[in-house]
């Protein structure tokens, strides 16, 4: 059975046990760093812009410098350490509000099935229930038999009606904000997630959990309504395809992977592909922007 882990340092969302299956870690069988996604333990914002954003390259962010201590960077996100995101008192305060579920992020535009739920309500149904279990161990096609979970992805009113006062955006982003922007607000159990995707530039930083990430550079990168959990669950027991672009060269065939913990910002370029899935409950927000 899957363990789960102390809880404690989560919030009180549920967390599991790392490495344990191969959806919990990235494993390069060459033992090649290439496609892991560049981690940035001390950015300043002059080298963001020159290194990253005028090149159009991802990029983690750290929240702390390889010593361990905090990173000036990220100084104005005190915010996440807040108790109101720790899960009981998320429930208490935050729990009456409405929102829309689906398996895919905004899944009525794709024709998904969706629905109005309370976040209380959502919480209660799907977090602390590890959907990557119930996966089927030997399915016809790695996608037979694999039900993803309904996922929270609001474009824009909780974080417009409610945390509009408490999120501050990443200070080496801030001179980039004076323009149109799209606020989510994100809450998933673990195998929810987001579909292979693209659109504007934009940031995403996790506040507890963890998550998976997936980058495909244009024009290579994909967008359709498979859901993460399926995408996933291909991608990772097909080990050929994992190591393809290490071992033909082949740049149509080149990604990046990351597992973002929490208080990680990453940074993601326009149109660069994307997918994400939660390994743990995981709670964020991200901001897309011109």
């Amino acid at each position: 059975a899957y363990e789960q882990s102390n809880e404690e340092n989560n919030g009180g969302w549920k967390q599991y046990q790392k490495d344990k299956t191969i959806f919990d870690s990235i494993i390069d069988e060459n033992n090649n760093d290439n496609n892991k996604l560049k981690i940035e333990y001390n950015l300043s914002k002059t080298m963001f812009l020159k290194e990253y954003y005028s090149r159009y390259v991802p990029v983690v962010v750290s929240p702390t410098t390889e010593t361990g201590h905090k990173s000036s960077i990220v100084s104005n996100t005190k915010w996440i350490h807040k108790k109101i995101w720790g899960k009981k008192s998320f429930i208490k305060h935050y729990g009456h509000l409405k929102t829309t579920i689906s398996q895919l992020p905004y899944g009525n535009t794709y024709g998904e099935a969706s629905k109005q739920v309370t976040l209380k309500d959502y919480i209660r149904k799907y977090m602390g229930k590890d959907f990557i279990s119930m996966i089927p161990s030997t399915p016809k096609d790695n996608s037979e038999g694999v039900t993803a979970p309904n996922y929270i992805f609001d474009g824009g009113y909780i974080w417009h009606s409610t945390f509009n006062h408490i999120i501050r955006t990443p200070s080496f982003l801030s001179n980039l904000m004076n323009r149109p922007e799209l606020k989510q607000f994100a809450l998933g159990t673990r195998g929810s997630g987001a579909q292979p995707h693209f659109h504007q530039q934009a940031w995403n930083m996790l506040i507890y959990g963890r998550k998976r990430w997936y980058f495909k550079k244009p024009p290579t990168g994909t967008f359709h309504s498979e859901t993460s959990l399926s995408f996933f669950n291909k991608f990772l027991n097909d080990a050929g395809n994992r190591n393809k672009n290490k071992n033909d060269n082949n740049d149509n065939d080149e990604y990046y992977e990351h597992i973002q913990t929490r208080g990680e910002i990453i940074y993601i370029p326009e149109l660069y592909s994307h997918a994400t899935l939660n390994l743990d409950d995981s709670i964020g927000v991200a901001m897309a922007f011109a």
